[in-house]
C-alpha cells in the first residue's frame, strides 16, 4: 500500500473506481497484466507497484533487478507495445531528480537527458500522453518529459 495511489482514494467516484480498478498484478506468467497483455486489452494507463523486496525498499538492489528482468522482456514483448502505443516508465522515489528509465519503441536507445525531471515531470508527460488539458497541482509548471524521450 505505501506506494499505491489507489490506496489514498477517498471521494466517493475515486473510492470506486479504486476498488474496481486496483488489481493484484500476478507474474509475468498469470494475473491480471498477463491476461491483458495476452488479450491484447490493456487499459490506456496501467500503474504497477512492486512491493517493498521488489522494489528495493527491503531486499537488495539484485533481488529488484531480476523482478524487473522478468517484466520488461513481458512488457516489451507485448503486441501494444510492439505497435507503438506503450512507454514503461521505472521511476525511483529516491531521489529529486528523480533517477527513471523509459522504455519506449520511439525512444532511442541510451539516451540520456541533463534535464531536471521530478516526479511531478513524470505526472505532467503521463498526462499529455492520456490528452488530458488540464494537470494537476504542480505538474502544471513541470518540465515535460517527452521531447527528451521521443514521446
Amino acid at each position: 500500500m505505501k506506494h499505491n495511489p489507489a490506496a489514498y482514494c477517498t471521494g466517493m467516484g475515486d473510492r470506486a473506481a479504486c476498488q474496481t480498478d486496483d488489481v493484484a498484478l500476478g507474474t509475468p506468467d498469470k494475473g491480471a497484466l498477463a491476461d491483458a497483455l495476452d488479450q491484447d486489452i490493456l487499459p490506456a494507463f496501467s500503474f504497477v507497484t512492486p512491493d517493498l523486496c521488489h522494489d528495493t525498499h527491503n531486499c537488495n538492489v539484485a533481488t529488484g533487478d531480476k523482478w524487473l528482468g522478468k517484466w520488461i522482456p513481458r512488457l516489451t514483448a507485448s503486441a501494444a507495445y510492439r505497435s507503438g502505443t506503450t512507454a514503461i516508465f521505472v521511476a525511483s522515489d529516491e531521489y529529486t531528480p528523480m533517477p527513471s528509465i523509459v522504455v519506449s519503441p520511439s525512444t532511442p536507445a541510451g539516451s540520456i537527458s541533463d534535464s531536471p525531471f521530478d516526479h511531478y515531470s513524470l505526472v505532467r508527460t503521463t498526462e499529455e500522453l492520456l490528452g488530458i488539458q488540464e494537470f494537476l497541482g504542480r505538474a502544471a509548471q513541470a518540465t515535460n518529459m517527452r521531447s527528451v524521450l521521443g514521446l
